[in-house]
């Protein structure tokens, strides 16, 4: 067995803990090599995010957003205040894509 590959067809969600199907419909993981998790482990839609929802917060998943919401006071409390305004100004979408530049830059974990 190799990861996200168990005997039923099936695996259970690293982070809501869902059994879902192992492929792509549902395992957002499906097919990633290498694969980001442990045997019979994935990631939901609901978790990991469905590109082809309507809503931003749904788009990125409930793993995402959780991290942006826990960053986004972080953030915000150590721009300008002009810089805060705008930040908070943007739209959702625009907010996680800047605190994911500023991950990949190691300023924030």
């Amino acid at each position: 067995m190799t990861g996200g590959e168990p005997d039923d067809g099936c695996v259970v969600c690293t982070c809501c803990g869902a059994s879902i199907k192992d492929d792509a419909t549902e395992n957002v993981w499906h097919g990633e090599r290498p694969y980001p998790g442990d045997a019979g482990t994935g990631m939901c839609r609901n978790c990991g995010g469905d590109p082809e929802a309507p809503e931003p917060r749904k788009r990125l998943g409930f793993a995402v957003t959780t991290f942006v919401d826990a960053r986004i006071p972080f953030v915000a409390e150590r721009l300008s205040r002009n810089n805060r305004q705008h930040f908070f100004g943007m739209p959702y979408e625009d907010q996680a894509e800047f605190i994911f530049r500023l991950v990949k830059k190691g300023l924030v974990t």
